[in-house]
């Protein structure tokens, strides 16, 4: 298996066999390592430039942003379980306030807030094509159908297969809509504004799941070393 490692890269490897006490922490952390390696692959690709002023920079990061939220809310989700509990009355070694400030609101009860906000975002938008979106947006312009007249539902490029590039301008109006619940989001840009919001949320989950993960490797039979050279694989 390919493991790309740069010189001076901190690679962490097991310092011996782990004891059958040790597997359900080791289990733990390895559910943190599966929520940071799905944001931060979103992270890299999202934050490649490009060209905001064109349409299909917003529809491809918009999804992008919104994948990123659901996994942030998945992430507070996971924190929340039984399997963290012991950590919520630890002092984990947070560098930053604002960050030791929203591990308490993700692990607060009732959620409330930001972080209740991200799940709202997952659950309507991202984990679910949910009814109630479509259902309230289509009513909606039912009711009002200039607001839409002449904007494409769909606009498709010619080609075969996946090929055949498609863009879907109504559902993005449709979460529009239902962001628009929130009084500041009334156009494009509101919305754009908000989820930019949303997007240094989650960024900042992911950096509290990291300085957890990073908690519990010191009681992990874990060893970690600079690299003094490349690694190009390990046996699997």
């Amino acid at each position: 298996m390919v493991v790309p490692v740069k010189p001076g890269d901190i690679v962490c490897t097991l310092a011996r066999k782990p004891t059958a006490d040790e597997q359900p922490r080791l289990i733990a952390a390895l559910r943190l390592m599966m929520a940071a390696a799905s944001m931060r692959s979103v992270y890299r690709t999202t934050t490649k430039a490009h060209d905001s002023s064109h349409y299909e920079w917003f529809e491809d990061s918009f999804y992008p942003i919104l994948s990123m939220i659901g996994m942030a809310a998945e992430a507070i989700k996971m924190l929340r379980s039984d399997a963290f509990h012991d950590l919520h009355s630890c002092n984990l070694p947070f560098d930053r306030t604002e960050l030791r400030d929203l591990y308490a609101e993700c692990i607060k009860h009732p959620l409330s807030g930001a972080p209740q906000e991200l799940c709202r975002v997952r659950n309507r938008m991202t984990a679910h094509h949910d009814d109630r979106v479509a259902r309230e947006w289509i009513v909606k312009m039912t009711e009002d159908p200039t607001k839409v007249h002449g904007l494409p539902i769909y606009v498709a490029t010619p080609g075969e297969n996946l090929g055949r590039d498609q863009r879907f301008p109504w559902t993005w109006l449709a979460y529009l809509a239902d962001l628009g619940r929130h009084d500041d989001i009334q156009n494009l840009d509101d919305l754009k504004q908000h989820l930019g919001k949303l997007w240094v949320l989650s960024c900042k989950v992911l950096l509290v799941i990291e300085t957890i993960l990073a908690h519990m490797m010191i009681d992990l039979p874990v060893e970690c070393r600079p690299c003094p050279a490349p690694i190009a694989s390990t046996e699997t």
